[in-house]
This record gives structure tokens, C-alpha cells and sequence, in this order.
């Protein structure tokens, strides 16, 4: 029996680009530890600075920031590698540092996982000459969309990455306002 039709927001990293003590905010994935603040009201400078040292000191190759013709050249490999594996693809937008999807699947969310994995994997071979090492963080943020409220403020917030400079995409049609 097949999971039934939801929609997830989709969110994942550049390498090196949202760590661990991070100034503009952060959490771990347990909520063990995290700051006072978050990218829109960020904690005080030197709130686990210390922290944030260490963790870049640690890291074995340089952050990863896509430039636009860069933006330009991934975008339509994550669009494509999406859909091949089932997904109604809503809207994409590549940013500089991260990438936002919002998306439609018959799945449970660790075949999602598992889908948008694949998607990187075959975004990073798309750059593998320009960008050697890895391209993209491990994790994935998946969020379900739980009504058509939900799905229109993550497809509006989406779609305003452009104006920063994102290369974005959305389907005919998905813009419901």
C-alpha cells in the first residue's frame, strides 16, 4: 500500500555554509544545543563563537558558495531529478547558500529523503569540475505542508528568493494567489 499524496518544503545547505555556532543563529538536530537568536533576530556576536571556530576549523575543504551562472547550471538538475523520481515539483529556488524545494509525493518522508538525496548527488556531478569535494551538507529539512494556507506561504516564500538573486522555478500554474 502506497503513502498517500502530501507536500513537503524541502530545504538543504551549501558545504560549510550554516554551521554549528553560527552567527546568524542555529539549533542541532536534537535541540541539545542552540542560540538565543535566529537569522532574523540573531543572538549576541559572540554567542558560541567559540563553537563556531572549532567547527570551521574542523572541516576539510572551503564553504561552498554557488555563484549565479552556478545557480543557473544546478537548478534545472535538481527540477529534473525530482520529477524523474515521481515528485510534482511545485517550485525550486537555488540560492547562493541553499536550495528550497516545495514538493508533492505519494512518499513517506524518508523516501523523500532518500529522493532528494539522489537529486544532490546528481546536482554535485552536474558542478563535480567547478566545485570538487563535496557540494552540499548532509542534512535535509523536510517539513509537511499541513493545509493550503501552509502550502501557499512556503510557495510565496519560495518564490521571493528571486529577488535576492535565486534562480528560481515554479510549475504553471502554482502560484495560487
Amino acid at each position: 500500500m502506497s503513502a498517500p499524496f502530501r507536500w513537503f518544503h524541502i530545504e538543504f545547505n551549501t558545504f560549510g555554509t550554516w554551521l554549528p555556532g553560527d552567527p546568524r543563529g542555529f539549533r542541532d538536530h536534537d535541540h541539545r544545543i542552540h542560540s538565543s537568536g535566529d537569522y532574523r533576530n540573531p543572538p549576541p556576536p559572540v554567542e558560541h563563537q567559540a563553537l563556531h571556530r572549532w567547527v570551521s576549523s574542523r572541516m576539510s575543504q572551503a564553504v561552498v558558495i554557488l555563484a549565479p551562472l552556478q545557480r543557473c547550471e544546478v537548478g534545472p538538475v535538481l527540477c529534473d531529478s525530482l520529477q524523474r523520481q515521481g515528485m510534482h515539483v511545485a517550485a525550486v529556488a537555488v540560492s547562493q547558500n541553499h536550495v528550497h524545494a516545495l514538493l508533492g509525493a505519494a512518499m513517506d518522508e524518508s523516501a523523500v529523503r532518500k529522493a532528494v538525496g539522489n537529486c544532490k548527488r546528481r546536482a554535485s556531478h552536474a558542478l563535480r569540475a567547478a566545485v570538487p569535494g563535496s557540494l552540499w551538507q548532509r542534512k535535509i529539512g523536510v517539513r509537511f505542508m499541513r493545509d493550503e494556507r501552509h502550502f501557499r506561504n512556503a510557495l510565496a516564500y519560495i518564490l521571493r528568493h528571486a529577488e535576492k538573486g535565486a534562480w528560481v522555478w515554479s510549475e504553471e500554474g502554482a502560484r495560487r494567489d
